[in-house]
């Protein structure tokens, strides 16, 4: 290993590497983040989901980033109430 990292590193490879590994750990933390939201939004019974509705799809659509949404924790008053669906 120790071998193949100085083979790469004159080459400048290594920070190539590097890089990529980081781009694709930042996708599967968006990709985590996504899939909480959407287990979350799946946890919602139909009138929780109707009074969060418009605030999601704001969320949504005015969002630059495609994970702000994700990065947004649920306040209290959206929690989901307890119960069966």
């Amino acid at each position: 290993m120790l071998e193949l990292l100085k083979r790469l590193k004159p080459l400048q490879q290594d920070a190539k590497i590097t890089e990529g590994v980081a781009r694709l750990a930042a996708k599967e933390r968006e990709v985590r983040s996504l899939e909480l939201l959407i287990g979350y939004i799946s946890s919602l019974e139909d009138r929780d989901l109707a009074r969060v509705w418009p605030r999601l799809i704001r969320a949504i659509y005015s969002s630059p980033a495609p994970n702000q949404l994700a990065r947004t924790p649920p306040s209290d008053n959206d929690s989901p109430t307890v119960g069966a669906r």
